[in-house]
């Protein structure tokens, strides 16, 4: 039971927010796949490395892997994109993929973002 909280934070004005809010969002359209078949990011950024997931995949030579359907998106090759009915074999074998390269280069082992349900 909470009986009690203090919170500390600073104001802006609300014209000041919506533009912070507009940059963000013009930001993700800029770095993100947008209208696409895709799960959204698929791995965690290390807590181990200053780099991120998906810079380490790219320095690990997977950006222009591809099973079946399912290839890393060009704009950011942490996302998976579907590009004709990939299985969830697909996206499940790229991923094995992925993560076995940037622990074979890199000594770090990638995890996943998303959630796998089901059996290959």
């Amino acid at each position: 039971i909470i009986t009690n909280i203090e919170m500390k934070g600073s104001f802006l004005e609300k014209q000041k927010i919506l533009e912070i809010m507009e940059n963000l969002k013009n930001k993700k359209d800029t770095d993100q796949p947008q209208k696409i078949k895709t799960g959204g990011s698929t791995f965690k950024n290390p807590k181990n490395s200053d780099k991120k997931a998906w810079q380490l995949i790219k320095e690990s030579g997977c950006a222009d892997l591809r099973v079946g359907g399912i290839k890393l998106s060009n704009l950011h090759c942490n996302f998976l994109e579907n590009l004709d009915k990939a299985s969830s074999e697909d996206a499940e074998n790229l991923i094995e993929n992925i993560k076995k390269e940037v622990f074979k280069k890199t000594n770090i082992n990638l995890e996943l973002e998303l959630e796998i349900v089901g059996k290959k």
